[in-house]
């Protein structure tokens, strides 16, 4: 049987929930209970990690910061805490250095069984809102006098703190107002967490063909000279753009007092031009209505035809001064004396 959870019920009495994977168990049968070493050996180090970390927590950020939840893995913890802003790098890497510290100082880690208000009175810290009994489990990290941690907790832990081996941070963030999130690895986790990074930093030196000290340095000089190209290609983009506007003013022609030209867009920075696209610069009638002779038809339902608008000589005559038509009607000027815009 595969235990996978453990459970307390009631005070005392501890169940373990597993699955079956070999076998038939009956009630009544003897059974040996075998610890997976490496696993509890994992969830041991982040444990004990967490304590040192939401000691540091305190002592860089305040005395405000409480834990308020965390989980504890063989791979990996997470500590959720009481904080209103974002970690900076140098507060991040100040609890790095310090989690790191108490490491290399190798303190041993003791359990202690005492009295609840004993306990809190000698300054054990203890979870809010948490429900205790008379007598507590006390977590004391350091030496007799003045401990390095000291915490309320009935979890697994190491012997001592040298025991972790690697400690690092590998986020933070929000998980609510006023509520910060933390995830580290230590251990085996932290080695390949570390070697990951180095593997990246190495190919990045390699694409980069630099040593990895130099890759930072590269990288923004990279970045300088993007910026500076793409400053260079906006220039030459309006250099060219400003020739052929001025190639094309050069054949607009006079006609009738109005300047009038034609010229198809492309060329660099223009795009690809579409099926019939003009630029037509110039004043005046931009393009003129091709004249045409005797009537334009357009079919109707039923095959029947109607003739266009007249085209002929009189219906082209100028407009009587008095404001009347050629058949002696009165017109209506358009407000661009006839003439039709078209971009």
């Amino acid at each position: 049987v595969a235990i996978e959870d453990a459970r307390q019920p009631v005070s005392g009495l501890i169940v373990h929930v597993g699955r079956v994977v070999e076998g038939r168990p009956r009630v009544g049968d003897a059974a040996e209970a075998r610890v997976d070493r490496e696993r509890r050996m994992g969830i041991a180090r982040n444990h004990t990690a967490t304590h040192l970390l939401h000691r540091e927590l305190r002592r860089v950020l305040g005395e405000h910061v409480f834990q308020a939840g965390s989980l504890v893995a063989p791979d990996r913890l997470r500590f959720d805490f009481t904080h209103p802003d974002p970690l900076t790098p140098e507060q991040i890497e100040a609890i790095n250095a310090g989690v790191y510290a108490a490491i290399l100082a190798d303190y041993p880690v003791r359990p202690e069984h005492k009295p609840y208000q004993e306990a809190v009175a000698e300054g054990a810290m203890a979870l809010f809102g948490e429900k205790y009994g008379d007598v507590v489990r006390v977590i004391r990290i350091g030496g007799n006098g003045r401990p390095f941690s000291m915490e309320l907790c009935g979890g697994t832990h190491l012997r001592r703190t040298g025991e972790i081996g690697f400690f690092r941070i590998v986020s933070e963030s929000s998980v609510g107002a006023g509520l910060r999130r933390i995830e580290a690895v230590t251990g085996w986790g932290a080695y390949r967490f570390v070697e990951g990074r180095l593997s990246v930093l190495e190919k990045a030196a390699t694409a980069l063909d630099c040593s990895p000290d130099e890759v930072g340095q590269r990288a923004q000089e990279l970045q300088a000279a993007l910026q500076e190209s793409k400053r260079t290609l906006a220039r030459l983009r309006r250099t060219l753009l400003r020739q052929d506007f001025e190639r094309m003013m050069g054949r607009v022609r006079q006609v009738r007092n109005v300047s009038s030209g034609r010229a198809r867009r492309g060329g660099v920075g223009y795009g690809q031009p579409a099926p019939g696209d003009r630029l037509v610069p110039g004043s005046g009638a931009l393009r003129r209505r091709r004249r045409g002779r005797g009537a334009q038809r357009s079919a109707r339902p039923g095959g029947r035809r109607h003739p266009g608008p007249d085209r002929s000589r009189a219906a082209r005559r100028p407009a009587d001064p008095a404001g009347g038509g050629p058949d002696g009607r009165q017109g209506r000027r358009s407000s661009d004396d006839g003439q039709r815009r078209r971009w």
